[in-house]
């Protein structure tokens, strides 16, 4: 019989590039006062299911936002972090600090066809959290 592993997966706390309404990619932007909040709301709530100092492996990306979260969640739960490359963003390229707007109007062909397959090259629901939460 196998044993039971839970997954508890966290996107990083708004930022303040998320804010703006500009595309991250690999270039990072800190937090701001609300995405710290969120961190600690979901490190509260991470306490409450698993208690302090639980035996987890909290993994992180190296991004800076991904960091400053993962950190919160450290210092609330006791626990260690370590970080994973792979777990990274998309590299948007030349893309990375634009607004969508800005996307559109120097790329519209490319910037359409992102829409309908997303990074993977495969049709992506428009309904989906990724695509909703851009």
């Amino acid at each position: 019989m196998l044993d039971e592993t839970e997954i508890y997966l966290v996107r990083h706390g708004e930022t303040v590039w998320n804010r703006a309404g500009r595309l991250q990619g690999h270039k990072d932007s800190p937090l701001t006062d609300r995405g710290r909040e969120q961190a600690e709301r979901v490190a509260r709530a991470l306490l409450t299911a698993l208690g302090k100092a639980p035996k987890v492996r909290l993994v992180s990306s190296s991004l800076g936002r991904a960091l400053e979260t993962a950190w919160i969640i450290v210092r609330t739960l006791d626990v260690s972090v370590e970080t994973d490359t792979r777990l990274g963003e998309a590299a948007l390229g030349s893309w990375s600090g634009l607004t969508r707007t800005e996307v559109e109007a120097g790329w519209p062909a490319c910037f359409a066809a992102a829409l309908t397959t997303g990074t993977s090259g495969r049709p992506m629901a428009r309904a989906s959290p990724h695509y909703a939460a851009g």
